[in-house]
């Protein structure tokens, strides 16, 4: 594991331990996983990325009305929709691009983004797809439960746990 990674898991352990944990500890993970892509082994990369998955899926709500989400994002996120060269990502990228230009789509798309690059790694290893997740975890949304996000601090503590063994 390289060593710029283990020591935010870390960080990142210990604030979850405590139930100090915000959506933008999440945003910060994914950056680091943007930066280290080709230093970090995909197995770890898809386990991180699965509990941001379950963050955006479970924990977080949009601060914004949801149109007004759209029409301010929607451009930006079809430009972060860059197609590497294989027919997964040609078919990925055509799929979000027309979702997001149309501009009438919701916080479950971004969840849904994450989940087919999950699933597709190894395809869809890019710079660009992940920024979505990142962007919307560090500016667009908020806790929905705060006593129960602070709850979750123990599972996501021992996951990364897991994880750094």
């Amino acid at each position: 594991m390289h060593i710029k990674l283990k020591e935010y898991l870390l960080l990142l352990k210990e604030k979850c331990e405590q139930g100090n944990q915000t959506p933008s500890d999440f945003s910060k993970l994914i950056n680091l996983i943007r930066d280290l892509k080709y230093d970090i082994d995909d197995a770890e990369t898809t386990s991180l990325l699965d509990i941001v998955y379950h963050v955006l899926l479970e924990d977080v709500e949009l601060i914004i009305e949801n149109d007004t989400w759209c029409e301010q994002n929607g451009d930006y996120f079809a430009g972060n929709m860059v197609p590497k060269d294989n027919d997964i990502s040609r078919k990925f990228t055509r799929k979000y691009s027309d979702i997001f230009r149309s501009k009438n789509f919701h916080l479950s798309i971004i969840t849904a983004e994450l989940r087919d690059i999950i699933d597709n790694y190894e395809a869809l290893k890019s710079d660009f797809y992940l920024r979505n997740p990142e962007v919307v975890l560090r500016d667009d949304v908020r806790v929905k439960d705060y006593d129960l996000f602070v709850d979750k601090g123990t599972k996501i503590a021992n996951n990364l746990k897991t994880i750094l063994k």
